[in-house]
């Protein structure tokens, strides 16, 4: 970033960006993505006035449909989850929800994505759990693309980013970042707020870093590839400090997501929320 221009303090390591690289990458970030399928065909799009409604992410633990139990997953309930999601049709297309528990969780990411795209052809939303993450996932991808230039003009993959909270980004989603953009794979940026605990507990407080966060995202983006997709994307919880939980569903943590949404729609980027969660 500070070869791309951008202002460094090496007394205390901290990049700021300037107004003017902020509006033009907000500028030059797309209002709408166009998705496809693993064929290659168009499946849907992003932003602009149109809703798609995909299963949540990373789910610790399922609850089994035959016996009523709580436990961890295996790859089999993985297989399943894909085989309904692929049939449903008001759910857009499928996201890696969960981990399974019998293999090696240094290879999760990449056993996600390969279970999906081994049972359904649709675009997939995801992420690397580590910073070598996504060059193996990428790498899945290109099997279904001619080269690496179809990979950048149909995108068949959504990768979540998460900026280090509050305003870091550390090694492992600055590099995811920079090797999806490369690769050709949609970036949304989505920062884990704990309110009233890592941000100001104040819904306005909140926003501001909420907002300063993503658009640190989105610069990264558009100086690494300017037209880069990109969505504004968010998962907050309302930190309860006597339970020591923090409950996406909180009341708080909703009225983020309406607020975030509404400067997105402003901004012209498209959105992304952890909505309608049980």
């Amino acid at each position: 970033m500070e070869k791309a221009g951008l202002p460094f303090n090496s007394e205390n390591n901290r990049i700021t960006f300037p107004r003017s690289v902020v509006e033009q990458s907000i500028k030059s970030a797309p209002e709408t993505i166009k998705l496809f399928d693993r064929n290659g065909g168009h499946f849907s799009t992003i932003g602009g006035n149109q809703t798609n409604f995909v299963p949540a992410s990373s789910a610790l633990n399922i609850l089994d449909w035959k016996t009523g139990e709580r436990r961890r997953a295996q790859t089999s309930d993985f297989i399943e989850y894909i085989k309904v999601v692929d049939q449903t049709k008001h759910i857009a297309y499928p996201s890696t929800a969960f981990s399974t528990d019998d293999i090696p969780q240094d290879i999760a990411d990449a056993w996600r994505l390969y279970m999906v795209m081994a049972h359904s052809d649709k675009p997939i939303v995801t992420g690397a759990f580590t910073h070598h993450g996504v060059p193996r996932m990428a790498r899945m991808m290109e099997c279904f693309r001619k080269n690496q230039n179809e990979m950048v003009e149909k995108p068949m993959a959504v990768f979540t980013c998460c900026p280090n909270s509050p305003l870091r980004w550390g090694i492992d989603s600055s590099h995811n970042l920079i090797d999806c953009v490369e690769k050709g794979i949609i970036v949304e940026i989505v920062p884990v707020l704990m309110i009233g605990l890592a941000v100001p507990v104040t819904t306005v407080g909140a926003l501001v870093i909420q907002t300063a966060e993503v658009l640190s995202g989105v610069v990264f983006t558009q100086l690494i590839r300017s037209g880069a997709p990109v969505i504004f994307g968010g998962a907050p919880g309302a930190f309860h400090m006597q339970l020591m939980s923090a409950p996406m569903t909180g009341v708080e943590a909703l009225q983020l997501y309406c607020g975030y949404g509404q400067i997105a729609h402003h901004l012209k980027i498209p959105s992304q929320a952890y909505m309608g969660l049980g």
